[in-house]
């Protein structure tokens, strides 16, 4: 990679500041203080359009001793975690980069996973998958006595923790997928290691992460042309595509890319027609993420009127499945958010090849 000057590396670092000393440097979505000789972590926003309110406690304490007292709202949890059910493939590549896959003993699904070793330790009998959302089954979690059970929550009647709490299994949710930067969804790598006394390797291994990804979003602010970047492929009639504001939008912006919806200031999802996006993005230079397609040929087959669209008739359409397992699963939505170095040099390669040449693309292929 190429030298960069101290001033672009300096206005990088700027637009993706520092928080508070002691807890993420990007993540806005958790805290962790000190309590003595546990720590109090605290999920301040664990679902999108979560309040004050919604906030949720875990007090870690050393396994071995007496949690400390003072602290109602909170789950206590001993630590290290010696058994963990996870209940989003997000979670996984924490427990790999950690070094503790070995205390993992169930998962919701293994149709959407993508780690060769979560699926050789399926093979061998010492995984067990226990259903998903509200279809939750309870008593198979009982049966496995997990230290802890971590999940994603919608703030809905389709969660799983509100069922997994009532029967009394310790349960956390994390709030990793709201964040809306690619660093501060990656450094949710910290929330999970406090939970097996590891901050320290975390720290060590997301400073490597950070590093690379700071150096390459610096590379991509030298270029003078942006392509415009449309994203997504309609489900059922209604093109979903990222806000403005968005995990994905700000991907688009670190690599060089200029995001059709840029000026849209909402984080979520925004829920178009056809005609809607054909209008705002029909000239766009580059595609990225369109469903499940593997050609191009896929995308004309499921509607021709793809083929209006510049970057499809360019062949400047890129998508995030070039990693699969034997039954599908995308290790993009697996790995991806712990590895955003490696989104981002793919995303620059695909917008900027010039930037990264040599680059072997790691999520994403170019359709043909």
């Amino acid at each position: 990679m190429r030298t960069l000057t101290m001033a672009v590396l300096v206005a990088v670092v700027l637009a993706h500041p520092v928080l508070a000393q002691n807890g993420p440097d990007h993540a806005t979505g958790f805290t962790y203080t000190s309590a003595g000789r546990a720590t109090l972590v605290t999920v301040t926003r664990p679902w999108q359009g979560a309040t004050a309110d919604d906030a949720l406690e875990y007090l870690l304490y050393p396994r071995g001793t007496a949690p400390p007292a003072g602290y109602p709202d909170a789950l206590t949890v001993p630590v290290p975690v010696r058994s963990i059910i996870t209940m989003s493939t997000t979670f996984l590549p924490h427990l790999e980069q950690l070094g503790v896959l070995d205390s993992l003993v169930g998962v919701d699904s293994l149709a959407y996973v993508y780690s060769p070793a979560v699926r050789a330790r399926a093979q061998s009998g010492t995984l067990a998958e226990v259903g998903s959302g509200s279809m939750v089954d309870v008593e198979r979690v009982l049966s496995l006595g997990p230290d802890m059970v971590l999940v994603n929550s919608y703030g809905g009647e389709w969660d799983a923790d509100p069922y997994l709490a009532r029967a009394g299994v310790p349960t956390v949710v994390s709030g990793d997928w709201v964040e809306q930067t690619p660093l501060g969804r990656a450094e949710w790598l910290l929330f999970t290691a406090l939970f097996y006394d590891k901050l320290e390797q975390a720290k060590t291994r997301f400073a490597r992460i950070e590093a690379e990804y700071l150096e390459l979003a610096a590379l991509a602010t030298q270029v003078d042309d942006r392509p415009t970047v449309l994203i997504n492929a309609p489900y059922q009639g209604t093109w979903y595509v990222s806000g403005g504001r968005s995990y994905a939008a700000n991907f688009i912006r670190d690599a060089g890319g200029r995001y059709v919806w840029a000026d849209d200031a909402t984080a979520g999802a925004l829920y178009l027609d056809f005609e809607t996006v054909f209008a705002e993005a029909a000239a766009a230079d580059v595609w990225i993420n369109p469903g499940t397609w593997s050609s191009l040929a896929e995308g004309r087959a499921e509607d021709g009127r793809f083929t209006r669209f510049a970057a499809f008739t360019g062949g400047k359409v890129y998508n995030n499945n070039a990693r699969l397992s034997p039954v599908g699963g995308i290790d993009y939505f697996e790995s991806g958010a712990a590895n955003p170095h490696l989104v981002l040099k793919d995303l620059i390669w695909a917008f900027h090849p010039e930037l990264v040449p040599g680059h072997e693309p790691y999520y994403y292929h170019r359709l043909k």
